[in-house]
């Protein structure tokens, strides 16, 4: 994202030739990760279990969007820098940190 956005931003250069091939780039490159999660996972639950944990899986980034719309969406009537606030501290509670 960094080399689509930005880079490309800095040198003036738009040509819809090299955007396409980044885009695919990217869609090959992340291609790449399912497959690997849909094995680990399969391999780490039980068969009885398996769709349950698919179906979460699955639906966490659907039910994410749909609340992050509903909460931004809900207090734009205040202006936008409340929003960026009350989104910024609910990523920091949600987050846990790596270390």
């Amino acid at each position: 994202m960094f080399v689509f956005g930005t880079v490309t931003e800095w040198l003036h250069f738009y040509n819809k030739i090299f955007y396409c091939l980044l885009w695919v780039i990217n869609g090959l490159l992340q291609s790449t990760g399912w497959p690997c999660v849909v094995a680990v996972m399969g391999n780490w639950f039980g068969k009885t279990g398996r769709g349950v944990v698919f179906g979460l899986w699955s639906a966490c980034a659907s039910v994410g969007n749909i609340l992050g719309a509903f909460l931004a969406s809900s207090v734009l009537k205040y202006g936008y820098e409340v929003c960026r606030r009350l989104l910024n501290k609910s990523h920091i509670y949600t987050e846990r940190p790596l270390y």
